[in-house]
């Protein structure tokens, strides 16, 4: 892979096995959680909404695996798309195998009821990208950088999922001295933000 296909590509699988190998499962895992909120046919069966709720919520340690886990127990077998997709959910909450999360993007796509296949995949593309910052471009993040102001607003986006506040973001690190134009960039861009979006976790210190 090159810059400019990392930039432009849309292939969710292309560019996630390029980058997870060198990233923590927590970054795999709200990837998937990311794609699944997407879809409201998931959001809207009680069980699945429960199994994105876990995932993202083991993603961060706040619950065990055997929590997720129990949701689907071994000999079940899911037998709707919803579910299906679900399943695939609990299985990255494990692993973090590109070829699982490969699945999992196809099972969540399929879940769509009237969708433009290759509009979701571009979406989740740009998930990976929030996700997991330009692999091409390191960023030198300055703990300086991370001022009360900052850190707060960080964690409020975070937690509230407000990334409509990602320019105030730019503004406080702005006024911190941040100057990096990825970090600026990212936050001004009017891209899709999810959970684990790169800038908000540097600034949080998260991995």
């Amino acid at each position: 892979m090159n810059e400019t296909e990392w930039l432009t590509g849309r292939s969710p699988n292309f560019l996630f096995d390029y980058v997870c190998r060198r990233s923590s499962a927590r970054k795999a895992r709200l990837f998937a959680v990311a794609c699944a909120r997407r879809v409201p046919e998931l959001l809207a069966d009680d069980r699945c909404r429960q199994v994105i709720e876990l995932s993202e919520m083991y993603a961060d340690g706040l619950v065990p695996y055997s929590q997720l886990k129990g949701l689907f127990p071994d000999n079940a077998h899911p037998n709707t798309s919803e579910l299906n997709a679900a399943w695939w959910c609990t299985r990255l909450g494990k692993v973090q195998a590109p070829q699982l999360v490969a699945s999992f993007a196809s099972a969540v796509v399929a879940v769509h009821r009237n969708h433009d296949f290759g509009r979701e995949l571009a979406a989740q593309a740009e998930i990976v990208r929030d996700i997991f910052r330009n692999p091409f471009h390191p960023v030198a993040f300055d703990p300086r950088w991370r001022t009360a102001d900052a850190v707060g607003l960080a964690r409020a986006i975070y937690e509230d999922r407000a990334f409509e506040r990602m320019p105030l973001l730019e503004d406080a690190l702005m006024d911190a001295g941040c100057g990096d134009e990825q970090v600026i960039g990212h936050c001004r861009g009017g891209g899709q933000h999810v959970r684990g979006c790169w800038v908000v976790d540097l600034v949080l210190g998260k991995e």
